[in-house]
């Protein structure tokens, strides 16, 4: 820890990192809601939140409606498949931790 930088500023800190976006989900003309989407650093060094936005919209609006908490988590699974490093030798430590 550096004494010099305030707790907030240490490279590692609970401190989060709050990012607001407004986003609206809208099947044809028809708009069903909004979503928000709760993860560590770890996801966003992966995806940005644009790209994590369209990944569960596209799930979200194509889902059958059986049960939707098995299906949201099946989405999460989905999408930390799609990031997480195939290789941790040669991924530069993206995709290896803090999922």
């Amino acid at each position: 820890m550096k004494k010099d930088l305030k707790q907030e500023d240490q490279m590692i800190t609970a401190f989060p990192d709050v990012k607001i976006e407004k986003h609206q989900i809208a099947v044809g003309e028809k708009e069903v809601g909004a979503f928000m989407v709760m993860a560590c650093d770890g996801i966003w060094d992966c995806m940005t939140s644009q790209q994590v936005i369209d990944f569960m919209k596209d799930r979200l609006t194509k889902g059958k409606n059986s049960n939707k908490n098995q299906l949201l988590s099946k989405y999460v699974e989905n999408l930390l498949d799609k990031i997480v490093a195939p290789d941790v030798a040669t991924s530069g430590g993206i995709g290896c931790d803090n999922m």
